[in-house]
């Protein structure tokens, strides 16, 4: 997660104090079962998710133009997602059914490297493969940080924004198709079809990584959602070229990060094949009533868009969770689209639609 506002990155350093932390030591008092019990209570209330029409976005957020995007935190803002960021952490022994005591240290040592270098890459430094949580079975390669991708808590509002939005569509009779650009493992692909086993509920994911991607594979099989079912899978890149070639970057010990706009001295390179999403999956776009998009692509979000410019012209309601800090410009893309800002749960994805209001 990384979190940009005009002048630079916000570092989780910068809140530390203002929730909390950084209190001397002096201060400290001896933990007690009671205010335990309180502190946790306290922590599944700050996870209740805001109502659908009340927003947290009051800052302001520049482009490189000087253009006023309006789709930044203001410190408010930042302050009440953090405090819900650490409950949904502290809920996590709650929500991993196995293994529970392991993924809990994990989950308590991942966080904590977070806090002190948002660009550390923890691994998994326990024996097991597959992690069991609320939302399903997950197989993860050890010696990586794919367990982090499979956490409970892991952009768990923007999560619970995309159940209650999907519920909604289905609760109206509507047919739904879920499009899971950037897929990794499979954590999204798979909580969508678990908790909607309705046959008006599809998915289509992508991912061009062959490793994580027989990962994905592997998890959607252990769920009960083999591929052909309600599920498609394509193991290419997303973009705006009909069968190009993708220079894919990607860090061994962090899978999940792989992208094509980035590079490092320590990433590999891999090509893979890339394709569009009208060319692939605007068949199924025309069975459907809506489209939803999680697009996690490490910078490429533009290229995936142009990509789907059929399917935005659709007539469908398009909804889109988006990555939207790895690249400036992407937020000045979306103001020209046919596109319209719905909301923002966390620092570095928003929501946007074609729906009309109601």
């Amino acid at each position: 997660m990384a979190h940009s506002t005009h002048g630079g990155t916000w570092r989780y350093k910068d809140i530390l104090p203002a929730i909390g932390f950084g209190i001397p030591a002096s201060a400290a008092r001896p933990a007690r079962p009671l205010a335990l019990q309180k502190c946790t209570a306290l922590a599944s209330h700050i996870c209740m998710e805001q109502s659908d029409n009340q927003q947290m976005i009051t800052g302001i957020l520049w482009d490189a133009s000087g253009k006023n995007m309006k789709y930044s935190y203001s410190k408010l803002a930042k302050i009440r997602f953090y405090m819900a960021y650490l409950g949904h952490k502290l809920m996590v022994p709650l929500e991993v059914r196995q293994p529970r005591l392991h993924f809990a240290v994990y989950e308590a040592m991942y966080t904590t490297c977070k806090f002190l270098d948002y660009y550390s890459q923890l691994a998994y430094p326990f024996h097991e493969e597959v992690i069991v949580t609320r939302f399903g079975k997950f197989a993860i390669q050890r010696g990586t940080s794919d367990a982090a991708g499979v956490s409970p808590a892991y952009e768990r509002s923007d999560v619970n924004y995309l159940l209650a939005l999907t519920g909604r569509l289905l609760a109206r009779g509507r047919r739904v198709l879920f499009l899971d650009i950037g897929a990794d493992i499979g954590m999204f692909s798979t909580t969508m079809l678990n908790r909607f086993p309705s046959p008006a509920l599809r998915a289509a994911a992508f991912e061009p990584m062959p490793r994580s991607f027989s990962l994905l594979r592997r998890n959607l099989d252990m769920n009960g959602h083999e591929e052909g079912g309600r599920v498609k899978l394509f193991n290419c890149a997303v973009g705006q070229q009909v069968d190009e070639r993708v220079q894919i970057f990607f860090d061994p010990t962090a899978p999940g990060s792989s992208g094509a706009a980035h590079s490092n001295a320590t990433n590999k390179q891999i090509e893979v094949e890339g394709q569009t999403l009208d060319k692939l999956v605007f068949d199924q776009v025309e069975t459907c009533d809506d489209v939803i998009m999680k697009i996690d692509v490490e910078g490429m979000e533009i290229a995936v868009l142009k990509g789907a410019e059929r399917i935005l012209a659709s007539g469908r309601g398009v909804y889109l969770m988006i990555e939207d800090f790895v690249e400036p410009a992407i937020l000045a893309y979306l103001e020209s689209s046919p596109l319209r800002f719905l909301a923002k749960r966390t620092d570095y994805n928003s929501w946007w639609t074609t729906a009309p209001e109601t």
